[in-house]
Parts: C-alpha cells; sequence; structure tokens
C-alpha cells in the first residue's frame, strides 16, 4: 500500500494516531488518491474532526480543488447529505461538523466545480435548507 492509500486508509478507519504518524513521516496532506480524492475530502466525509485539524496542521489547504474540481467542501456537503438519505435520515439532520469546520477555515462556499456546481448548489439539488442555510450564512 502507498503512502497515500495508507493515509487515506487511517483517516476512514478513525486511527488518528496512525494520521498523525503517516504525517509525520513526511506524507503530503494536500496528495490525491487514485479516485482523485485528498486526505481532507477523507476527513470531511468522516466528519472526523480531529484529522481535519491535524491535516489543516501539516498544511492541508482547505480551498484546493481536485478531480473535477470538487473541494473538500463539496465533498462534505454531498457525503453530509447523500449519507443522511441513504441510511434513512430525514432532510434537517445531516451531520454539519466538518462542514462548519470548512466554513470556519476559510472554505469557498461559491468554488465551482468543472461543471459549475457550487457546494449551494449542491444542497438546492438535494432540497437540503438546513446545510444551504449554513453555507449562505457563513457568507453574511
Amino acid at each position: 500500500m502507498d503512502d497515500i492509500s495508507a493515509l487515506m486508509k487511517a483517516i476512514d478507519d478513525g486511527q488518528i494516531t496512525e494520521v498523525r504518524r503517516l504525517l509525520e513521516a513526511g506524507v503530503d496532506a494536500n496528495a490525491m488518491d487514485e479516485e482523485g480524492q485528498s486526505p481532507l475530502m477523507a476527513a470531511a466525509c468522516a466528519n472526523d474532526l480531529k484529522a481535519l485539524d491535524l491535516l489543516l496542521q501539516y498544511g492541508a489547504d482547505v480551498r484546493r480543488a481536485y478531480a473535477d474540481g470538487w473541494t473538500a467542501l463539496h465533498m462534505a456537503v454531498d457525503f453530509s447529505i447523500d449519507s443522511t438519505i441513504q441510511r434513512g435520515g430525514d432532510l434537517g439532520d445531516e451531520p454539519l461538523d466538518a462542514i462548519l469546520w470548512l466554513l470556519a477555515h476559510g472554505a469557498d462556499v461559491y468554488a465551482k466545480t468543472e461543471r459549475g456546481e457550487t457546494a449551494v448548489d449542491f444542497a438546492r439539488a438535494y432540497c437540503s435548507g438546513r446545510v444551504e442555510r449554513v453555507l449562505l450564512v457563513s457568507q453574511s
């Protein structure tokens, strides 16, 4: 397993000690895996604030766009809403921790994917008023 794959697995598994060890060993906090995702995206999808803090400490760029122009905020919004729906939850019950963390650390609400979609557009497409309000209020 290469270094970025090991880091992504450690994040996905919630192994913060291993995440720290890999970052201390020099694994790039902004690297992309084979699927075009970054460690910050994985931590955002996992709603893991400790991993997000650690990645930021090791130079992760909150505003960086990756495959198809997606940012960690795009991923966090999409995953938060979609995973809520997939597990049978209701719109309005979406976890917001990672979204709020990204916004507090400078994520760009209006960054566009290659298809011209913003995180706000994602929230609107899912009809998630809760996430849309959080995104819009962060800009006022």
